[in-house]
């Protein structure tokens, strides 16, 4: 006979699949009688009389069951009202004589399986299916545990697998219930031989009831009254090597113990969950999503430091955690709606996905959920967020160290990725906000009026500066945890001192990057500094909220710079403010050393040498020059205000601060007067040689029209098969009628252009029309159409 490995356990050949067996259970079959005989009692059931109903089916161990169950039972007596999925109360089914105490649905179809003789002195760890766990498409029970059929099918319909363990000879169908010598009726009940399922891939079901603790733990593992296999985590089956990179999309909902459902990202309070069999502990939002690395086998005794995810951490990009250390997924994405990255550590080789909880039996939900491998991000570092959660103490530490309470990844200060020369100035500028201990983002980069003290140990210098406040530490490659440096206090007159030279391993205070009277702070960077690190100033920083975003600019003749006025639209070089996916020019100098023009479709981030950014995103480029690029406002951006800055080399220009807006409507002219149009009906080009007639229809190009759907991705052209449209109305206004426009969206080919399609009325009058368009409570600047 072929038997394959399938879940980890041996599974039959095809040969025994169809067979099947009908089973009449009786309301007043006792699951705990199972196997036991005649004259045993349990909590007033009796053997024979209460037995459970044996399936008389002949199977092996791997074997897959499906069942189908109809009918009604009667609770006590009472009439006959409960089908095989039980009632809306739960029950315990007692523990005993060998058999699992099982927790259910009361008067629920439930089952077990043994061997040709029970062994009493070995009973497994009790089981609960009273939330998630009774929709379990796969269940694979112990020996002697019972676990709940029901009707057979998920509450989606779906046909339920159940796998007969190593060593099963017998199954027995009861009732669940404390006692059940009092219960009426009967459930007909057919188990078909059927085969296993194959484990599903990347797309998978993660139940409300999934215990990350439990992961690679064997079957019968327990924590905190949560048992594997009903609380088990999911795995994911995909091969996973050291270095690779994942991002998750997530969704559905997870009742907690009964409670309504929250969604992937979790409830507002926060739990722990973890900290034993090897399993780091993670504190988390209440009922999130949460996954974990795991080598080929658990080292118990090397429990890697606990994390916490409440505050500030939920916005890292990149994620790298350690072995055997739980790490937040949410939906999958941050407040920026970025996808996050999260890199295996060395070792992995399996990865599991579970639900934040200390216990999670009673949950109910599940949540649908997709791994893809994707190629590691680009390293970032300039300019960059500095979370709150950034505790400048981990500087220099390895990843798997902690201070305070704080540890990394997701308290690791982040690195501001810049060329250090000893002895030349930076200039470092901050905005944002944070917030203390889980409160609202209230604090500058300056800090608050409280004071704290950070760092001091493991060759990192003492620090006293604002609370909240940005603070900075350079590092060399040699780092030494034996030498520390002077403690320094910036609580006085030094937090406004225009130009500092710290030390090694010395924090210095940044803050906004600026003196009380507006001057640009300068740095010093020291003899053999490698390293700048940016984090916070906090005793301990992991429920912080919030984040900076950070711009360092190296003092130079090739850095970089854009006047504070250097930002115009693209094509009408008109004032801001600028929307979403619309064009620009930035004029400045020290952009590049030749002129480029991008002859890809997509655009680069990248022309030469030099990106551009809009906060930390990399916009598409059409053209870079000594002192002009032409760039996309990348379409995510949905702030009011936004910092540009333009790198090259890695050299930073210091950022400036534009508007944003959703619609800027600008017409396309010639000479910055008349309006780029054509006539559709005959395809000649409207000039005032060849002038538009009333009743044709005209087309013509603008920006700045809004969103468009379906969306098209930033430095994309417009797909011609399927038209991306603007989703608020647009109005034509000639003259002074206003006409609706035939159709307005993306211009087929072209990025961040759009195309309006009109009729123009037929009494417009001869000679130069005024011409605007009218679009999410926004009017066009006036361009001219001569029309005959």
């Amino acid at each position: 006979m072929k038997i394959s490995i399938v879940f980890g356990i041996a599974v039959l050949a095809p040969a025994l699949w169809g067979q099947s067996a009908k089973i009449t259970v009786p309301g007043a079959s006792q699951i705990a009688l199972a196997g036991q005989p005649a004259g045993i009692s349990t909590n007033g059931d009796t053997a024979p009389l209460n037995a459970p109903a044996q399936a008389m089916i002949g199977f092996f161990a791997g074997q897959g069951f499906a069942f189908t169950a109809t009918g009604l039972i009667g609770l006590f007596g009472n009439q006959l009202s409960t089908p095989p999925d039980g009632g809306v109360s739960s029950t315990s089914t007692a523990g005993g004589l060998g058999i699992a105490g099982l927790r259910a649905a009361e008067g629920s179809l439930i089952g077990v399986f043994v061997a040709d003789q029970i062994v009493r002195t070995n009973e497994p760890p009790d089981v609960d299916f009273r939330g998630a766990a009774r929709d379990l498409e796969v269940v694979i029970p112990l020996l002697q545990q019972p676990f709940f059929i029901g009707s057979g099918l998920t509450s989606q319909g779906r046909s339920k697998t159940f796998i007969a363990p190593a060593r099963a000879t017998r199954l027995f169908l009861g009732i669940a219930g404390y006692s059940v010598s009092r219960n009426a009726g009967s459930f007909a009940v057919v188990a078909i031989l059927v085969p296993v399922p194959e484990p599903p891939g990347n797309s998978v079901r993660v139940m409300g009831t999934a215990q990350i603790t439990l992961a690679g733990q064997p079957v019968g593992a327990t924590y905190n009254g949560d048992t594997a296999p009903p609380n088990a985590p999911v795995q994911i089956q995909t091969p996973i090597a050291a270095g690779q990179a994942f991002t998750f999309s997530a969704n559905g909902l997870v009742g907690i113990v009964g409670n309504n459902g929250n969604t992937p990202d979790g409830a507002n309070n926060s739990t722990t969950t973890g900290g034993s069999s090897g399993i780091a502990q993670i504190r988390a939002s209440a009922g999130s999503l949460i996954g974990i690395f795991l080598p080929d086998s658990i080292d118990r005794n090397s429990t890697p430091p606990g994390t916490d995810y409440r505050g500030a951490a939920y916005d890292l990009e990149v994620v790298a955690p350690l072995l055997q250390q739980p790490f937040f997924i949410g939906y999958g994405t941050n407040s920026f709606a970025r996808a996050r990255t999260y890199i295996a550590p060395a070792r992995a080789t399996r990865l599991f996905l579970g639900i934040t909880g200390y216990s999670n039996s009673g949950n109910g939900g599940f949540f649908d959920v997709t791994a893809s491998s994707v190629d590691p991000p680009a390293t970032a570092g300039n300019p960059l967020y500095v979370l709150g959660s950034a505790q400048l103490g981990l500087a220099g530490r390895p990843v798997n160290g902690s201070w305070n309470g704080d540890s990394g990844p997701p308290n690791q200060p982040p690195h501001a990725i810049v060329s250090l020369v000893a002895g030349n100035g930076i200039k470092i500028t901050a905005t944002g906000l944070i917030g203390g201990a889980g409160s609202a983002p209230d604090t500058t980069p300056d800090g608050s009026n409280n004071s704290t003290t950070t760092g001091g140990s493991n060759g990192i210098g003492s620090i006293r500066a604002p609370s909240g406040a940005l603070i900075g530490i350079f590092l060399s490659d040699q780092f030494s945890s034996a030498s520390m440096p002077p403690a320094v206090d910036f609580t006085g007159a030094s937090k406004d001192a225009p130009q500092l030279a710290p030390l090694l391993q010395q924090p210095f205070l940044i803050g906004s990057g600026k003196t009380s009277d507006g001057t640009l702070k300068t740095f010093i960077v020291p003899s053999r500094a490698t390293h700048l690190l940016l984090g916070i100033t906090c005793y301990s920083c992991a429920g912080n909220t919030g984040n900076f975003l950070v711009t360092v600019t190296p003092d130079g003749p090739n850095t970089p710079a854009i006047p504070q006025t250097g930002a115009v639209t693209g094509y009408t070089f008109g004032p801001s403010p600028y929307s979403p996916g619309s064009l620009i020019s930035i004029f400045g100098s020290n952009f590049s050393l030749t002129s480029i023009i991008s002859t890809d479709v997509p655009l680069p981030t990248k022309l030469g040498d030099t990106q551009v950014l809009f906060d930390t995103t990399p916009a598409p480029l059409f053209l870079v020059s000594p002192s002009q690029i032409d760039v996309q406002i990348p379409w995510e951006m949905n702030k009011d205000k936004v910092q540009i800055c333009v790198s090259r080399a890695g050299a930073a220009s210091l950022p400036v601060t534009i508007t944003l807006t959703p619609y800027r409507p600008t017409i396309l002219t010639v000479d910055g007067r008349y309006a780029i149009a054509w006539n559709t009906d005959t395809g000649s080009v409207v000039n005032q040689v060849q002038p538009a007639v009333g009743g044709s229809n005209l087309a013509l190009y603008a920006t700045g029209l809004g969103p468009v759907s379906p969306v098209v991705p930033s430095g994309f052209s417009a797909p011609a098969d399927t038209p991306s449209t603007v989703t608020s109305t647009l109005t034509v206004v000639v003259g002074k009628t206003e006409v609706p426009s035939n159709f307005g969206g993306l211009a087929p080919g072209l990025v961040g252009i759009y195309q309006v399609v009109f009729t123009l009325p037929a009494g417009a009058s001869s000679g130069t029309n005024t011409l605007q368009l009218k679009i999410g409570g926004a009017i066009s600047p006036i361009a001219e159409l001569p029309v005959q």
